[in-house]
């Protein structure tokens, strides 16, 4: 029995209830190699999680954040803090894909008992289900001891973006023989030091096709070759929330251009004052739920504005109603009577200084009415109360 979220339709948040249903393991992505390809999606918050997992047989909480969320200009920033938040948020949004979560630069490189605190700490921290690192030959003994240990591991050879100091951008590798040969070696030799997956990114497609032929584990291509036993990209880049993307990559949707559309049409409606229309406030409910100060409406207007709507005040009866008076219920009646069209928005019964102003003046002033309020049922009368639904 494992967690799996069903959307709250009011909030749209997640709320756990248990299902009998199974999340894919480690052991079963990598029995994969060779078959149906292998889907791999980045994803950073909850509400992505949940869009993403249902589709994807992996979940990359990648260290790509810090240019996605944060505006960073490489990854090199990127703190194991970071990485925790945002592999929680993913994880309380996952049911059904594994999760992997990237290794920050720094986090591992120093020595194979330092990865392991690190890894071992995100994992507690996020329930995430494996850990991604970069690096070959150099990294395969780090790899060895964090399996070894319990701690599942995915490789990353070709471009690696943590090393982009040292490489000098972001371009393709592998288009010497001599770098084509170092790239195989590193993912072989991550492979067998236990990886469980490889991820080859941004080589030429003979080195990817070589890779996939030698290694026995499944390997994920970004930039690579369809022949890989699977891929993956940033779902940002994917949707078409930037402008500027990868050659490689596909755009399915052009999200930023819709958000920006939805966007301005919002500003629109809101200087046009279209927006919220008189139906989308909270209606008033019969029991109190907020008050508003005697003292704001000192005796004077009939129409008195507060904070974002206008009170009608008339009187009840031409009778003076104490903090302790009922609300007589001939109050709703005549409200309708002399109410064509609305100019208030709440309906006040004040306790008697309107009375002689007059009914041409109250009636000219209260055209409709929204909300019954009353002085408070307990003494002192220093707040109002709504006591009634919409009329």
């Amino acid at each position: 029995m494992s967690t799996t979220y069903t959307l709250d339709t009011a909030t749209s948040r997640a709320n756990p209830t248990p299902a009998p249903m199974k999340r894919l393991t480690v052991p079963a992505i990598r029995r994969r190699k060779g078959e149906t390809p292998l889907v791999m999606l980045t994803a950073y918050t909850v509400r992505s999680a949940q869009l993403l997992d249902p589709h994807c047989d992996m979940l990359l909480v990648g260290d790509s954040l810090g240019q996605v969320i944060y505006g960073l200009p490489s990854t090199v920033p990127v703190t194991l803090q970071m990485m925790a938040a945002h592999g929680a948020a993913v994880g309380r949004g996952s049911y059904h894909a594994v999760v992997v979560i990237d290794l920050p630069f720094g986090s591992y490189e120093a020595s194979p008992e330092k990865a392991f605190e690190n890894a071992a700490w995100l994992l507690k921290e996020t329930g995430a289900a494996a850990v991604k690192l970069e690096g070959g030959v150099a990294m395969a003994p780090t790899v060895r001891f964090l399996v070894e240990r319990g701690i599942p591991v995915m490789g990353h050879v070709g471009l690696t973006p943590q090393a982009v100091n040292v490489l000098g951008g972001y371009g393709a590798r592998g288009r010497t023989p001599e770098e084509a040969e170092k790239i195989i070696a590193d993912a072989v030799a991550v492979a067998e030091a236990g990886a469980f997956s490889v991820v080859i990114e941004g080589v030429v497609e003979p080195i990817a096709i070589e890779i996939t032929k030698r290694i026995a584990c499944p390997t994920i291509g970004i930039g690579a070759s369809a022949e890989c036993d699977g891929q993956v990209l940033v779902g940002e880049d994917m949707l078409g929330l930037f402008d500027r993307t990868a050659r490689f990559v596909r755009r399915y949707e052009t999200m930023g251009e819709r958000i920006g559309e939805a966007a301005r049409a919002y500003a629109e409606d809101v200087r046009a004052r279209r927006f919220p229309g008189r139906s989308r406030p909270m209606p008033p409910a019969s029991q109190p739920r907020w008050g508003i100060s005697q003292a704001r409406f000192p005796q004077g207007p009939l129409l008195a504005k507060g904070r974002g709507f206008y009170l009608a005040l008339i009187q009840n009866s031409g009778a003076r109603l104490g903090p302790n008076a009922p609300i007589q219920p001939g109050l709703f009646e005549r409200g309708r009577r002399r109410t064509a069209s609305r100019k208030a928005d709440v309906f006040l019964d004040p306790v008697g200084p309107y009375r002689r102003r007059g009914d041409r003046r109250r009636a000219r002033c209260v055209r409709r009415l929204s909300l019954l309020a009353a002085p408070p049922a307990s003494g002192g009368g220093r707040r109002w109360r709504a006591v009634a639904g919409r009329l």
